[in-house]
């Protein structure tokens, strides 16, 4: 899975959301019951986003506000979609055969089109959501040599 800065906007969120209330990783995880490495993990875009049960239980430990709550949301989706259109360009990048290139173009340029639609995506993921999109017509038209 992708660990590029394009690719972990949660992580990077919650590390500033954590440094800027002047908390370490150790503290939130004793504070939150929360694996240390798990919250490295996402900071680092190793581990995806948490589900909204444990995300609940991470912004309490931290005493996030409605804003940063909302943030965090807007994050989560974000790093999810991201997530997303990577694991299907992937797929069409390992794909080797040419009956299924098709299906998995058509999936990957659905998804990364609807993400780049999404006001919630920050410019550095639109970005490699329009060069994934460039690289999936590539292969659509069957230069694939992504």
């Amino acid at each position: 899975m992708h660990t590029t800065e394009h690719f972990k906007p949660f992580g990077r969120f919650l590390k500033t959301l954590r440094e800027g209330k002047g908390y370490s990783q150790k503290y939130v995880a004793l504070s939150t019951g929360i694996d240390q490495s798990v919250i490295a993990g996402m900071e680092s875009g190793r581990r995806p986003p948490p589900r909204n049960a444990l995300l609940t239980k991470l912004l309490v430990g931290l005493g996030a506000s409605d804003a940063e709550i909302a943030a965090a949301r807007a994050a989560v989706l974000q790093t999810r979609i991201a997530r997303l259109v990577a694991a299907e360009t992937q797929e069409i990048m390992d794909s080797n055969h040419e009956s299924s290139l098709p299906g998995c173009v058509e999936n990957a340029v659905l998804t990364a089109q609807s993400a780049v639609g999404l006001s919630i995506l920050d410019s550095a993921t639109r970005t490699a959501m329009h060069v994934i999109l460039a690289k999936l017509a590539m292969a659509a038209k069957g230069e694939n040599n992504m």
